[in-house]
């Protein structure tokens, strides 16, 4: 999932990876016109977040913002909610972290929930998931 001003190697890099591994990977954006990174690269959603099954989404992504917390839409904190109870991976970065506590409550925990609150701990992050998820 994108947002507007998102951070580019928080989202681009785990899209690229799953995509490797033969991933099914959709890109949901909070409008159907897509939206741009902080330095303008923009995200053609590939489908809306009404389209999927929250039963077959192995991971959803929730980047971070450049600039603050991201702004997602009604839809996006749906999906972001039902992973969080469902059988994937909720896996968040940067300020997409505060998003997700936002949304969650600051006590959330999960074995599910893989995070990174900064660029520092990224690589770990990414091993992390990587090393753990089969695509189906």
């Amino acid at each position: 999932m994108s947002f507007p001003g998102y951070q580019e190697i928080e989202f681009w890099y785990p899209v690229f990876r799953a995509r490797e591994s033969g991933a099914a990977v959709h890109l949901v954006t909070p409008t159907p016109e897509g939206c741009e990174s902080y330095l303008g690269y923009p995200v053609v959603p590939t489908a809306s977040v009404e389209q999927l099954d929250g039963q077959t989404i192995d991971a959803l992504i929730v980047p971070g913002a450049v600039d603050g917390v991201p702004v997602a839409s009604d839809g996006q904190l749906s999906a972001i909610r039902g992973i969080s109870v469902e059988h994937g991976y909720l896996v968040s970065s940067g300020t997409g972290t505060d998003l997700v506590r936002s949304l969650l409550g600051p006590g959330f925990t999960s074995p599910n929930w893989l995070t990174a609150p900064d660029a520092d701990h990224l690589p770990t992050l990414y091993r992390d998931l990587f090393g753990r998820w089969s695509p189906s």
